[in-house]
């Protein structure tokens, strides 16, 4: 697949000034197509659903993954492929949580439940509709108000940490070490950034769980982009950072 056999596509479907952003569009796609991600929070620049389900629609030919897409603000929109909602419904599936209202880390938050409920809900559904639109249906935007979007986008997007707080929690630790997982598609020169996240520098958490838990996930997502033919190569940055605030 070459990107120049698309690029046509993605500059019908979007306005010139937001060219610049289809080489990131196009390597996130070609990611969740080749199963090396289960979902991709599109935040490059605000999309309708219907836009974003027309392109994919263009695409297939050159993209055939199933995709289910989830707006859950004007923002935030997921593109997600359907073969591994089951997967992320299984119990069996684990992930390292860090509750930044008690600065803890378990494997067993009670959030997992509801995310998992909120996935069953969708799978329930995904024969009959594909997208799920906050500003269109009124079930759905009922279903995502009381849920911590940021617990969820974590999961979704299958990352190793993924962070639960209340409403009311505020932080103060603003030490963090960040992850930054860069990939180079065939086509490209330059490398796209695939995965980015952080977690905060506290005495309650125990900074080797965290090393070890992700280079568990990048050992195993380096075998996946090894066995991809579109991607050359990929590495992972990490660095500790001073910053006044820290913004989910």
């Amino acid at each position: 697949m070459k990107y120049i056999d698309v690029q046509k596509i993605f500059f019908q479907h979007f306005h010139r000034k937001y060219h610049r952003f289809t080489r990131e569009l196009f390597a996130q796609l070609i990611c969740l197509n080749e199963n090396i991600k289960s979902a991709y929070l599109f935040d490059l620049f605000p999309c309708s659903i219907e836009k974003m389900r027309n392109l994919l629609t263009d695409l297939s030919s050159y993209l055939p993954f199933r995709s289910i897409l989830l707006k859950y603000s004007i923002n935030d929109l997921i593109i997600f492929n359907a073969s591994h909602l089951s997967r992320l419904i299984d119990t069996s599936t684990t992930v390292l949580s860090i509750d930044l209202n008690t600065m803890t880390t378990t494997e067993c938050h009670p959030m997992l439940d509801e995310i998992r409920n909120h996935l069953i809900w969708i799978d329930h559904r995904k024969n009959k509709q594909l997208d799920f639109d906050n500003e269109t249906n009124d079930e759905w935007s009922n279903l995502i108000q009381s849920l911590n979007h940021t617990t969820i986008f974590g999961y979704l997007l299958d990352y190793p940490l993924i962070y639960y707080y209340s409403s009311t929690s505020l932080t103060n630790v603003t030490t963090l070490k960040n992850f930054r997982l860069y990939v180079q598609i065939n086509d490209f020169d330059e490398e796209i950034l695939l995965y980015s996240f952080s977690y905060p520098i506290h005495y309650n958490i125990d900074d080797k769980q965290i090393e070890s838990v992700v280079n568990q996930w990048f050992s195993s997502l380096s075998l996946k982009i090894k066995s991809s033919d579109e991607i050359k190569h990929s590495h992972l940055e990490q660095q500790i950072r001073e910053q006044t605030t820290w913004c989910l």
